[in-house]
């Protein structure tokens, strides 16, 4: 499950966290078994990171701002182990350190394997990795591909701070129930991305090539507990569904 970023923190406002987001997302996933967690950076690792010049696309030698946008990362997500563990979740934190390596993913996998049979919540977040020539952003939406090609789970949710994917982004009730692959890589490409690791845009390719492994694919709204534990629970939430093979 990715835990979007502008959902539990306000992007409008560097470096500002949404708490109370934050615990109902908590609450809702308490009695989630088998769950794996990443989480966005907000107006965390997206203003900072924006504000240096740094990106998913782009490759940096700046430490200065891989260590800066690394920091503001972490202070996000300490706040969020801290709702996850009051809500009674055992989150296990790992990072995402060598984005571009096959075999850094292949023991990433085996380490959410292992966190899984002993009972903890794996937890990761979108990050600063290091790649050939210095460092670029790997984000969240990134970091679900590359588990759900090792770990093939029965589905991947995105939870975001909209009911969905939106037919128009100023009406709730456009929400568009489902897609195939290639209808969200059209949609994709008529969308810009609007931070450091392509917004909405990005996130729609990234659920299509999930959804092409057979996997299915649910964005819905993390303000919704219900909708949220319908996701964790094997039902239909209300949402987007990107249905693959």
């Amino acid at each position: 499950m990715k835990v979007g970023g502008s959902l539990i923190t306000r992007k409008s406002e560097p470096m500002a966290a949404d708490v109370p987001a934050m615990a109902t997302v908590a609450r809702a996933l308490s009695s989630a078994r088998n769950l794996i967690l990443v989480h966005g950076g907000g107006s965390f690792g997206h203003s900072v990171a924006m504000s240096r010049g740094m990106s998913s696309s782009s490759v940096s030698r700046d430490a200065e701002s891989a260590a800066a946008t690394r920091l503001a990362m972490h202070e996000l997500s300490l706040l969020f182990i801290r709702e996850l563990v009051s809500a009674g979740l055992r989150p296990f934190l790992f990072h995402s350190s060598l984005p571009d390596s096959s075999e850094f993913w292949d023991r990433s996998a085996s380490l959410v394997r292992g966190l899984l049979e002993v009972g903890a919540t794996p937890l990761t977040h979108g990050d600063v990795g290091l790649t050939s020539g210095g460092f670029r952003i790997v984000g969240g939406d990134e970091i679900c591909l590359r588990l759900a090609e090792r770990l093939r789970p029965s589905r991947v949710v995105f939870l975001m701070d909209v009911p969905g994917i939106l037919a128009d982004v100023r009406d709730p009730s456009s929400l568009i129930p489902e897609l195939d692959p290639a209808s969200a890589r059209d949609l994709a490409g008529r969308l810009s991305g609007a931070d450091a690791t392509g917004g909405v845009a990005a996130k729609l390719s990234f659920a299509a090539s999930i959804a092409e492994l057979g996997v299915e694919v649910y964005l819905v709204s993390g303000r919704s507990p219900p909708d949220i534990l319908k996701a964790t629970a094997g039902g239909r939430p209300r949402g987007t569904l990107v249905r693959g093979r």
